[in-house]
């Protein structure tokens, strides 16, 4: 993803995933690259590359070789606070041991329930 001003509003450069029943993206990415052109100011700060967005609109035509997506709405997905604030785990958590690992890595382990081994 990149994102480029265009005046009052953006251009941001997207690849198309498909979406679980949630909405959420899954999989890697299906289809082509698409330029969405939007009215509203997208912070190239925010939409870095490996974010996801929703994006919602009309498709407007071609252009250099993309097609063009008319913005009605964009959403930016923000990443779960687990995997800000706690991925990658520190090993400290699982005693250096390969085999808990992924047991530890979020969202399965909740610092403040406590977890791991017990009865040490």
């Amino acid at each position: 993803m990149s994102v480029q001003p265009l005046g009052q509003g953006s251009l941001m450069t997207v690849n198309q995933q498909e979406l679980a029943n949630l909405g959420n993206p899954k999989g890697s990415p299906s289809g082509g690259t698409f330029v969405v052109e939007s009215d509203q100011w997208l912070n190239p700060n925010t939409y870095q590359p490996k974010s996801t967005v929703k994006v919602a609109g009309e498709m407007k035509g071609r252009g250099n070789g993309f097609l063009v997506l008319k913005a009605r709405e964009v959403v930016f997905n923000a990443p779960p606070v687990w995997e800000k604030w706690y991925y990658p785990v520190p090993p400290e958590w699982y005693d250096h041991d390969p085999n808990l690992k992924y047991w530890f890595t979020p969202p399965y382990f909740d610092p403040y329930r406590g977890g791991g081994r017990r009865g040490r």
